[in-house]
C-alpha cells in the first residue's frame, strides 16, 4: 500500500494498493506521476489528478525482484534494474506518456 499524507493537515489523504514488497518510489513532478516497484516486480504508475485524489494509471509485471527505480525529470524516462543469481543484471527502460 501507497500512502500519500499531508503534512499540513498531518493526514493521510490517500492510500492506493501497489505490488508486493515495496522498495522504491519515484515521482515525476512535471507529469504528476508516482512510480512505485516491489521485490514482487510489480510496477505500479498513479497519476495525481488533484492534491486529494489518485489513480493508479498501470500495474506492469517485471522479473522479480525487480525493485529499485529512477524517473529522468528531462526526458520522462522510468529506469528499473535488478539483478538475478540466473542471469545478468538488467535494466528496463520505459518511456512516459504524457
Amino acid at each position: 500500500m501507497l500512502v500519500v499524507f499531508d503534512l499540513e493537515s498531518h493526514s493521510v489523504t490517500a492510500s492506493i494498493p501497489i505490488g508486493g514488497g515495496p522498495d522504491s518510489v519515484a515521482f515525476d513532478a512535471e507529469l504528476h506521476r508516482i512510480y512505485t516497484a516491489g521485490k514482487a516486480g510489480v510496477m505500479t504508475v498513479i497519476q495525481q489528478i488533484s492534491p486529494d485524489t489518485y489513480q493508479v494509471l498501470d500495474s506492469i509485471e517485471l522479473h522479480y525482484g525487480a525493485h529499485t527505480l529512477a524517473v529522468d525529470p528531462a526526458t520522462h524516462r522510468i529506469y528499473v534494474g535488478y539483478a538475478s543469481l540466473i542471469v545478468s543484471p538488467r535494466l528496463a527502460v520505459f518511456d512516459a506518456r504524457p
